[in-house]
């Protein structure tokens, strides 16, 4: 008996959420495969680990059949932008607040002309290196509905604004020096960025797309995913945005961004 494709989707998801191989075999050989046929699998899934297939899905490419369902695409054609309303459970978002508030620092910047400057007030936390199964499986939903593989995301971040925090208007591409500094040789350029409201702000706090004149509230479980470039991979200026500040209460953000390329 060999191992289908939905067997290697299967042990690569069990892969990227830290499960060791022997359990992963274990696994396999109680449902009748041999060990040869369970050691080749492993490996052609640790050589592709591509979720969903073998096929690496054009970062690039603009989706006019999203996984995402039931997600809304925001009706213009000056960006790829995406809502789901319901993307995690309020017991999942406050989950992940619990999980980033001891670890929270203060934000940083890319584009260097905005080092030293309060273009951004808010605190940061790297999520994705804390190595907790839960915010993996967070990692996973995610890189799941874009249909992309994992192996592109960077770590998640998680961001927190309290009353009076902001981040001025900016964008998620790289830049000049910048695609250099963050790797671009390697990794390529951002593509999507998927961004999930962890609360419900009482008062500000909105995101604001300004040149697309569209502003959203942010709603605990909600996520808003675009795409960074234009279909042919060039960068698209109409996707600059602003965390606008927070009047009362706070705001907690997980974000997310995938490359156009996975790292030799």
């Amino acid at each position: 008996m060999q191992a289908g494709p939905e067997w290697i989707s299967w042990i690569q998801e069990n892969l990227i959420l830290g499960v060791e191989e022997t359990r992963i075999a274990e696994t396999m050989r109680e449902r009748g495969f041999d060990n040869p046929v369970i050691t080749d699998a492993i490996q052609h899934a640790k050589a592709t680990q591509f979720l969903g297939g073998d096929e690496q899905v054009n970062p690039f490419q603009v989706r006019s059949h999203i996984d995402l369902s039931p997600a809304e695409r925001v009706n213009t054609d000056k960006a790829e932008i995406y809502v789901h309303k319901n993307f995690l459970t309020k017991d999942e978002c406050a989950k992940i607040i619990e999980a980033m508030r001891p670890h929270l620092r203060p934000s940083t910047v890319v584009r260097q002309d905005e080092v030293g400057t309060s273009y951004r007030t808010s605190k940061s936390c790297d999520l994705g290196n804390l190595h907790d199964l839960f915010l993996r499986k967070i990692d996973l939903r995610i890189a799941k509905a874009l249909g992309l593989s994992a192996r592109l995301a960077e770590a998640t971040q998680a961001q927190y604004y309290d009353v009076g925090e902001y981040y001025k208007q900016h964008h998620d591409y790289f830049v000049g020096d910048d695609l250099t500094n963050y790797d671009g040789p390697k990794r390529g350029q951002r593509t999507y960025t998927f961004m999930i409201y962890l609360n419900t702000t009482k008062a500000g706090g909105g995101t604001r797309f300004v040149h697309l004149h569209r502003d959203f509230q942010p709603k605990a479980g909600t996520a808003i995913i675009w795409n960074n470039l234009y279909n042919n991979g060039e960068v698209n200026p109409n996707t600059e945005h602003e965390a606008l500040p927070v009047q009362k209460g706070f705001k907690a953000i997980i974000t997310k961004w995938f490359r156009s390329k996975i790292a030799a």
